[in-house]
């Protein structure tokens, strides 16, 4: 049942990725032109129209970066492209635009062998445990780190806020907690997670090639 619903889920998020990126993106696209031919008929006399055309252009600019940020999240091309260390790359750096919370990561070996559902696996696994960070740490500061070797991955996620009691599973954090270990058990992996209040959370997940 955890591994259907989570396929249907990566099914949908990758089907509303494309349309966002296909339908909407190319709408702004032309709207982005239109604009900007409109702009060169403004004669120069018309300042305050211009500036007006400015000011929408960019705001048009700024829909379309909201829209690929927001098609990245649901389904990440670039994992499928360019890998998972240049995926999670590009994940902390748009978690970093988009938070409060600076991220540090560190990634050590080669990830060539993992396989597809291995990667998004930990890629989903990153994405919910910062996001847990931005909302339940209260810090300004997280750790990222991943490793392969011996034909294993291993990812950690780790802050040094408030924590959380033991059975907090149940609590605000409980559904981030949950996807996490269904994930980790669909890949046949390990998950530990430590916590004690006022000293920080480290989830560990252990994903076999």
């Amino acid at each position: 049942m955890g591994a259907r619903l989570i396929g249907a889920q990566e099914e949908e998020r990758k089907r509303l990725a494309r349309e966002l990126h296909d339908d909407m993106n190319q709408q702004i696209a032309a709207l982005s032109i239109a604009m900007s031919n409109l702009k060169r008929q403004i004669p120069e006399q018309q300042a305050n129209a211009r500036l007006q055309s400015d000011h929408i252009h960019q705001k048009l600019v700024q829909i379309a970066e909201t829209v690929r940020r927001m098609s990245h999240e649901l389904h990440p091309a670039i994992l499928q492209y360019s890998g998972l260390a240049a995926a999670l790359q590009s994940y902390c750096r748009d978690f970093v635009g988009l938070t409060a919370v600076q991220v540090s990561l560190t990634i050590e070996g080669e990830f060539d062998g993992v396989s597809p559902g291995a990667a998004l696996c930990l890629y989903r696994i990153t994405q919910e445990g910062l996001r847990n960070v931005a909302k339940h740490a209260k810090v300004d500061r997280a750790a990222v780190a991943l490793r392969h070797s011996g034909g294993v991955s291993v990812l950690t996620v780790s802050d040094s806020g408030v924590g959380m009691e033991p059975a907090s599973g149940e609590g605000t954090a409980g559904l981030g907690l949950v996807s996490i270990r269904e994930r980790t058990r669909l890949a046949r992996g390990t998950l530990e997670i430590t916590s004690k209040p006022n000293r920080g959370t480290t989830i560990t997940v252990r994903i076999p090639d």
